[in-house]
């Protein structure tokens, strides 16, 4: 960095007060929030959940109750497979 070179740094933060969405996630609760918007919209939701063998793949929901696995981090390398492929699908 030069002298008198600055850095500017866009901090976004964001934190839900429902205590529905706070106890289950760990991004402060927006996961669940946007979620629900998006699906309430009729969009898709494409995150990161367990599968059966305990791998972090990622998973599709249109629906509420397809949310649950999908909550809270996930702190191991995921498998992407072809979830960009299936996800330009819709």
């Amino acid at each position: 960095m030069k002298k008198n070179e600055q850095i500017v740094l866009n901090i976004s933060l964001a934190r839900i007060q429902m205590r529905v969405f706070a106890k289950v996630s760990t991004s402060g609760g927006m996961f669940g929030l946007l979620a629900e918007q998006v699906i309430a919209s009729g969009g898709t939701i494409w995150a990161a959940g367990f599968d059966d063998a305990a791998i972090v793949v990622h998973k599709k929901s249109r629906k509420l109750d397809e949310l649950d696995d999908l909550y809270g981090s996930k702190y191991v390398q995921s498998d992407l497979k072809d979830t960009f492929k299936k996800s330009d699908k819709n």
